[in-house]
């Protein structure tokens, strides 16, 4: 019999140790009527299904084959057992020999109930669960179920298991162990709700208790889920002593906030939307945690706009003279301000120095005491510095297209502000005010002369560095001195070159070795002297710099890179053109062919051709140069859409049409596709991002869409990783 129920188990989907464990209880049962079969089996490695069907499946072969009902069977102790082999999910093997175990030792225990009354049976539940024996109070309170007694178990009994759960929940070692703590806690608690008895309903403490418990482990996926499933059933149920309380919304909310849901916000809000009940402060508190945690396109609208409402009823509670208790918290600003640094709103940083704004008109009203501080100012910098935006239009009804700067102007009365605190900005505060300077100098729509912006961004620096000796919290790098020749590289005057080997030699003399120069600040300096008008012998200033740049990153223990090379290539093709100054572009391509330390790119083609058109006279010796370095890129792998657009606009059509036209491959649809070979070592980027797949060009350099590359489009899309909407709002089963 116990073989032919293995075969019907695994055709059905129970794994054996299913079975193994229906077979302990089979011959329990059978031992103690004097019929002892069946040898107990222990199976190392299983997965156990844990459908409701395929259980009950199990259940009622098994009473088949022993010809009588099992007493021993009860929805608690199968779900403990569940509960135990399906959670873990690591070490599978010692963790399933674990929970057999357990499920040997439950089997081996003399039946509940012999020799004892209904009384003392609950006495002793009271007993196991004052000294956290979990396992055998629940076995006593399921002896007692089997007896439909009408007095036992009474309240107390029930009462205590579950206090007994929740507090193993609360110790547990692992988020594992806690999970399946909460989770008998919550099964006993629906049973309770269950009893047909009169007053064993489970009170508004104790629903609230577990809930509780469901938001300590809220990292755990599932688990703000599960709370919210206890609040649905509060929600349902008719009696008024059962109703959620605003301190039940508030738990389920803060599960919600805790947690790593995708949409974790969105959640929350539906929750806070239902509550028809007054909220009080602790709820907007937690609604302002859960979206600005969140990284929903609108986490950050949404808890300015929880932010907006604390601070009308703070306004109506000063009115009437009550207490203040909607006063926001610092933790609840520096909560929305760092929401929007991360916000995916072009209009981020008008909207963090709005938050501001509205702190100190709440200071200046009286409504509150609290002021910003250093970290509030440092979040708005950050905003500004990682903005897009960085201006707006002159006037909306002169249709003129032309931009005014809105960041800098407020970068300026952001640090006044710092200083008028009596705070020294820190670094992140420096570096985010020299990055919005520098970002609104190259702008090209936002001024006619970007120095002015570039020398301020320099003078920041400057303070940065006199700060140094008056904080420990500023600390000044290669990278800031790099933003600042970033910023100079926007302006075409002789005194931005001037400035900018200032800057240099100041960071090759410095001692300290966090400002020494990198690979990407000689590239800098390089285009600010290929960018200037000045009379600057561009290909002897050129040499000798790439020369020192050399020599000082040998020095350092530095390598150079690709685009310091790329950088000399473009500083050389602006100076007198020339035959000469286009064989020096050349003798560069040489040294980096012999060089071991870098390897030429689609960029440094680029350069060249650009240097052939600029450099060399219209005709043959051109039209030579030119089919060379692109015949060249094509052996090399690196035919991207711009070297191929910039070709097809500086060659002649003849030389094209022979070169590339000539070459393509017509595909099914008519469309000329050039060799797959020319664009091996490019990348697409995007989705399509893969060497291991070449970028196919149209002859026109549009991107063109490959087998392979749309299979691997959409495979990417399908990603678990790109579902991340998905796993957040669904009721976990």
């Amino acid at each position: 019999s116990f073989l032919c129920f293995r075969k019907k188990c695994l055709r059905t989907g129970l794994s054996f140790a299913v079975v193994c464990c229906l077979a302990i209880v089979d011959s329990r049962y059978r031992k103690r009527r004097g019929s002892s079969i069946i040898t107990q089996t222990m199976i190392s490695r299983c997965h156990i299904s844990t459908s409701t069907r395929l259980r009950r499946y199990a259940f009622s072969k098994s009473l088949q084959i022993s010809g009588k009902k099992c007493p021993f069977y009860h929805p608690l102790l199968w779900d403990g057992f569940f509960s135990k082999a399906v959670r873990w999910e690591s070490n599978k093997s010692r963790r399933f020999n674990s929970s057999f175990g357990w499920f040997q030792q439950v089997s081996k225990l003399e039946w509940f109930g012999d020799g004892k009354d209904s009384s003392e049976m609950n006495k002793l539940v009271l007993q196991y669960a004052k000294e956290d024996k979990n396992v055998e109070s629940q076995e006593c309170l399921v002896a007692l179920e089997q007896r439909a007694d009408e007095v036992f178990p009474d309240l107390d009994a029930y009462s205590a298991v579950l206090n007994a759960w929740l507090r193993q929940s609360e110790n547990a070692e692992n988020a594992d162990d806690a999970y399946i703590a909460v989770e008998k806690a919550t099964g006993l608690l629906f049973r309770m709700r269950d009893q047909s008895k009169k007053g064993l309903k489970p009170s508004i403490p104790q629903h609230n208790a577990v809930l509780e418990a469901w938001g300590r482990i809220s990292q755990v996926k599932g688990s703000p889920q599960q709370s919210q499933k206890v609040l649905e059933e509060m929600e349902h149920e008719h009696s008024i002593n059962c109703k959620p309380t605003i301190e039940s919304y508030n738990l389920v909310l803060s599960s919600w906030a805790g947690s790593q849901e995708h949409l974790r916000g969105s959640a929350a809000q539906e929750i806070f939307e239902r509550i028809l009940i007054p909220k009080n402060d602790k709820t907007y508190r937690i609604m302002i945690q859960a979206w600005s945690h969140s990284k929903e396109v609108k986490a950050a609208f949404r808890a300015t706009g929880h932010l907006m409402k604390m601070l009308r009823l703070l306004q109506e509670q000063h009115a009437k003279g009550e207490t203040k208790s909607m006063e926001p918290t610092v933790e609840n600003y520096h909560s929305i301000l760092k929401a929007w640094t991360e916000a995916r709103d072009k209009h981020a940083a008008g909207k963090a120095f709005n938050v501001l704004r509205l702190l100190e008109d709440t200071y200046l009203k009286r409504y509150s005491d609290l002021q910003a501080d250093l970290s509030m100012y440092r979040f708005i910098l950050q905003t500004h510095a990682r903005s897009k935006v960085l201006g707006e239009p002159v006037s909306e009804d002169s249709g003129d297209s032309s931009l005014i700067m809105t960041h800098a102007p407020t970068i300026d009365k952001l640090l006044s502000k710092i200083w008028d605190r009596q705070y020294v900005p820190d670094t992140v505060c420096f570096a985010s005010a020299i990055t919005t300077y520098a970002n609104c100098a190259v702008h090209e729509s936002l001024a006619d002369d970007p120095l002015p912006l570039a020398k301020r961004a320099e003078e920041l620096l400057q303070e940065m560095v006199k700060s140094t000796l008056r904080s420990d919290t500023v600390e000044v790098a290669t990278e800031h001195y790099n933003t600042v020749l970033r910023a100079y590289t926007a302006t075409k005057r002789e005194e931005a070159v001037d400035a900018a080997f200032k800057l240099l030699d100041t960071m090759e003399n410095s001692s300290d070795n966090r400002i020494w120069p990198n690979s990407t600040t000689y590239s800098l300096v390089l285009t600010i002297l290929t960018k200037s008008e000045s009379t600057y012998m561009k290909v002897e200033e050129g040499e000798k710099l790439m020369s020192r740049a050399l020599r000082q990153l040998r020095n350092y223990g530095a390598k150079p890179d690709i685009f310091l090379y790329n950088a000399l290539i473009r500083a050389i093709a602006s100076d007198v053109p020339s035959e000469r100054t286009f064989r020096k572009t050349l003798q560069i391509l040489r040294e980096i062919h012999e060089s071991k330390d870098v390897e030429a790119n689609s960029e440094t083609f680029y350069c060249l051709l650009e240097a052939s058109a600029s450099l060399l006279e219209t005709g043959p010796t051109q039209f030579g140069a030119m089919e060379k370095l692109f015949s060249h890129a094509c052996d090399a792998g690196l035919i991207d859409r711009p070297l191929l657009t910039l070709f097809r606009s500086i060659s002649p059509p003849s030389i094209f049409s022979r070169i590339v036209v000539d070459a393509a491959k017509i595909d099914d649809d008519g469309t000329r596709v050039i060799p797959t070979t020319w664009s091996k070592n490019v990348s697409t980027g995007g989705l399509l991002a893969d060497k291991r797949i070449p970028a196919a060009l149209t002859v026109s350099g549009d991107l063109f869409l490959t087998g392979k590359m749309r299979e691997k489009r959409v495979r990417k899309v399908r990603h678990r990783i790109n579902q991340k909407i998905l796993q957040g709002g669904r009721l976990y089963q």
